[in-house]
């Protein structure tokens, strides 16, 4: 059934040959044929740079792309993926991986990373709005007193400084 120079599709195939003789006797000979598909799948589309966004008010993002295609010289790809288009990141760096593996086990990757930026700035609450005006001491200073103003954000902690407290002595002039 099968010559030399025939071609042969992916798996295994048998080949034999049979000798027979004059008499009716016969005998055979046999050995197999094994294709091996070894060509990783190709990713189409795949996002090459990194995808930065802005965090919303939760400190998070919902981001976006167009999902990767994934083709293979024999046969079927199946791609999977950690993420999918449209998914909530949190604030920081998250790898999105693709993965396309053939029907022979050989696969390949696509990657790229989902960066969240925090670009929100900080709110001051209770912020003096007016000059704190002191009456200077004999000495030609003044110890000035006020509430000092807090501040908070919206993704986690804030860390307030000054470059005066209140209670600190201050000298004559602004």
């Amino acid at each position: 059934d099968y010559n030399p120079g025939d071609i042969f599709s992916v798996g295994t195939t048998t080949v034999t040959y049979t000798a027979t003789d004059a008499s009716g006797n016969t005998s055979t000979c046999s050995f197999n044929i094994i294709v091996t598909e070894n060509t990783a799948p190709v990713f189409s589309n795949c996002v090459t740079s990194d995808l930065t966004v802005s965090a919303n008010a939760a400190c998070q993002a919902p981001v976006t792309w167009p999902e990767p295609l994934a083709t293979d010289n024999c046969g079927n790809v199946t791609v999977t993926s950690n993420h999918r288009p449209g998914d909530i990141f949190p604030i920081g760096t998250t790898q999105v991986t693709y993965t396309a593996t053939d029907e022979s086990s050989n696969s390949a990757t696509c990657s790229f990373n989902v960066i969240v930026a925090d670009d929100t700035d900080p709110t001051f609450s209770n912020c003096i709005t007016s000059d704190v005006i002191v009456s200077s001491d004999g000495a030609c200073q003044a110890t000035a007193s006020w509430t000092g103003p807090t501040a908070t954000d919206n993704c986690g902690a804030v860390t307030l400084t000054s470059d005066h407290n209140p209670g600190d002595i201050f000298p004559f002039g602004t």
